[in-house]
């Protein structure tokens, strides 16, 4: 399976409502490693990345396809740089530690953070992984939801026709 969800097969495109073209929706947010997400300590937003590229990926622990693209992600950022690329990684377990155990295991070089549970409705998560593509403008221009390897070479072909 490739999308961790209710079941139905992962569409690769937009969940509804959310409209490519748009600005993405800005939400605060802290390190994982910080604990469980207090509004008062939020420690960046999204909007603080403009003038990078983003890839914005949502996941759990317990996400078998989740636990695929994440490594991958990581080369892919270590290929791309910190300049204009960043990947950002919003962990929606319920508890963070549980996501702080995973990383433990599976540690990435990335922006791994929490937020409240506003984001499943903001960003309109059907399924794990759901990752959407900003430009460096904040603007939201590619989505994909669901994650098989061989879904690695779209995603950097979109990075790069961001990054250009």
């Amino acid at each position: 399976m490739g999308s961790c969800s209710d079941g139905k097969p992962p569409t690769g495109r937009m969940p509804p409502v959310l409209t490519l073209g748009k600005a993405a929706p800005d939400f605060a947010f802290q390190m994982i490693q910080d604990g469980e997400f207090n509004p008062e300590h939020a420690t960046d937003s999204l909007n603080n990345y403009k003038g990078k590229v983003v890839y914005l990926d949502f996941w759990a622990s317990w996400c078998k396809p989740c636990l695929k693209s994440m490594p991958l992600l990581n080369d892919l950022r270590a290929e791309l740089g910190r300049d204009d690329f960043e990947v950002i990684a919003v962990n929606l377990d319920i508890n963070a530690s549980l996501g702080q155990e995973f990383l433990a295991d599976h540690p990435v070089d990335y922006l791994v953070v929490r937020t409240d549970d506003s984001i499943n409705e903001l960003y309109k998560i059907k399924g794990l992984p759901t990752s959407y593509f900003i430009d460096k403008d904040g603007i939201l221009r590619y989505a994909h939801q669901g994650f098989k390897v061989e879904d690695m070479k779209k995603i950097r072909q979109q990075l790069m026709s961001l990054l250009k």
